[in-house]
């Protein structure tokens, strides 16, 4: 019987990983694994901090995969997240898990051309200028490469505490060489001039940019090619599209890759779920309530 570690887990909305490409306005399952031997857990930048305190212990409780696969499936998640830095260490253990596997990577860690096997989707995450180690960003967009090149779905995010074009460059070239959606998180907007300055000058390069930055924010979709909106979002949570079934610019016919395709509508319990982005539990107490450990 196959075992996994499993430091918590968590409900939430695909939006709120986040991911703005792949199965929007969708469920995501989120599995907080342990990470490798030397690498630090923490939010690697990311917000959803507090679900590390639910275990009480990073290295997690051991669980029967058939279980966690139980969870994800009552849940109907479309996704299954494996939120941890360099979780995708631990991917090959989650074979099985229904849905699309998704793993993140902080380039702490580089991985062989085998060693994503397992997984569907990247999130890539530049945090060089909290960690002050610049070769996790060569270690990082060297991973990005090798999971284009396997034909994963990745999208790029990076983490400043202050808008920086020079803490921008490292995620905007991996994004733009690849055509891939570059999120930006600054932890402070410094009133929002900045970020807006810093939002309009990564556009004009690469129109696919999100800002998450809290007072100020840009979350929808455009057409690259002639600025068309495409989809909505209230909040950064998917609420339309106006992409044809093709997944084209109903304007100028450009396709737009949205892994799973956008549907008109999102699924119908994200208004629930949307106010805590993601709803954590303690892994133990859901598998007791599916009556094994």
């Amino acid at each position: 019987m196959t075992r996994v570690r499993v430091v918590a887990l968590g409900l939430g909305l695909v939006e709120a990983v986040p991911l703005y490409h792949a199965y929007p306005g969708m469920i995501a399952a989120r599995i907080v694994v342990p990470p490798p031997p030397g690498v630090r857990l923490d939010c690697g930048g990311w917000e959803e901090c507090s679900h590390l305190e639910t275990t009480g212990a990073p290295e997690g409780v051991e669980l029967p995969l058939r279980v966690v696969a139980g969870i994800v499936s009552r849940w109907r998640a479309a996704l299954a997240v494996l939120d941890s830095p360099e979780s995708w260490v631990a991917a090959r253990g989650f074979t099985g898990l229904p849905g699309v596997l998704a793993v993140r990577s902080i380039g702490a860690l580089e991985p062989g051309k085998s060693s994503l096997q397992g997984a569907s989707v990247l999130k890539a995450e530049y945090v060089a200028a909290y960690t002050g180690e610049p070769a996790m960003n060569v270690r990082l967009s060297r991973t990005v490469d090798k999971a284009v090149e396997a034909g994963l779905h990745v999208e790029v995010d990076v983490y400043m505490p202050v808008a920086s074009m020079e803490h921008a460059l490292p995620a905007l070239e991996a994004a733009k060489s690849n055509e891939l959606p570059l999120h930006v998180h600054v932890e402070d907007p410094q009133g929002g001039g900045p970020v807006r300055s810093l939002y309009e000058a990564l556009r004009r390069r690469h129109p696919l940019t999100y800002v998450h930055a809290g007072i100020y924010s840009q979350r929808d979709t455009d057409c690259p090619r002639c600025g068309t909106p495409l989809i909505s979002r209230s909040r950064g949570y998917y609420t339309s599209s106006s992409l044809t079934p093709e997944g084209a610019c109903p304007r100028c016919g450009a396709r737009l890759k949205i892994l799973g395709g956008a549907p008109r509508k999102p699924d119908p319990r994200a208004h629930i779920i949307w106010r805590r982005r993601v709803e954590w539990y303690d892994p133990r107490f859901l598998a007791e309530q599916l009556g094994n450990r």
